[in-house]
């Protein structure tokens, strides 16, 4: 998943129809996962080529499935709202299979 390619001060990233979003950070504050989701989301490395707001997302589950919203927060200014976040949808296909 992709947000923006620019440093941010605040933000994160919320599951549609979820009230908690599912990843904040704020620099120098330690982040926060939503239920569900700790462990298997995290921000893309410094260096990454999409940007330091993008999220790394993995064991993904089918109830994963859906619409997301990535929002960054500019503590230093007011963004204007209706451009600020982005929506991404994810679609899961096919089921874990189990080797015995």
């Amino acid at each position: 998943m992709v947000c923006a390619p620019f440093v941010v001060a605040a933000g994160g990233w919320s599951a549609q129809g979820q009230e908690i979003p599912i990843y904040i950070w704020y620099d120098s504050y330690p982040t926060h996962s939503g239920e569900g989701y700790e462990g298997r989301v995290s921000r893309v490395s410094a260096n990454s080529p999409y940007g330091l707001a993008s999220l790394n997302l993995t064991n993904i589950r089918e109830s994963d499935q859906g619409w997301y919203e990535c929002k960054v927060v500019f503590l230093n200014r007011s963004p204007n709202q209706h451009k600020n976040g982005t929506w991404f949808h994810l679609d899961v296909h096919g089921k874990r299979t189990c080797l015995t």
